[in-house]
């Protein structure tokens, strides 16, 4: 059931028409689930999210996973914090938080 989540929210944003400042709603509904989905321990789960998330960053008109995390860092980095406050209602907020850091990481290379 997971899987077909993930996968239903990327053939969305791969699908959705892209019109002006309506992706930033988008990104913002589906980057945090699909974080959360990357640290899964199942291996369905985090590829569909890996595949999600291309479509996503394809969506949002990004060069790569670290531009988009780039430009949604502020408010990822709210949602983060709001749920690490209380990590026993939030328990994935610690694999998100990790997937987030990853795909920042990865663009350092690039700049």
């Amino acid at each position: 059931l997971q899987v077909a989540m993930v996968e239903a929210a990327g053939a969305f944003a791969g699908r959705t028409p892209r019109r002006d400042g309506e992706e930033m709603a988008l990104v913002q509904a589906l980057l945090y689930p699909l974080l959360q989905k990357l640290s899964s321990r199942l291996p369905d789960v985090a590829g569909s999210a890996a595949a999600a998330m291309a479509l996503l960053v394809s969506h949002a008109g990004a060069r790569d996973a670290a531009e988009l995390m780039e430009a949604y860092g502020n408010r990822m980095a709210q949602e983060l914090c709001r749920r690490l406050r209380c990590p026993e209602l939030h328990p994935e907020a610690v694999g998100a938080l990790a997937a987030a850091l990853h795909y920042a990481a990865e663009g350092e290379g690039h700049r």
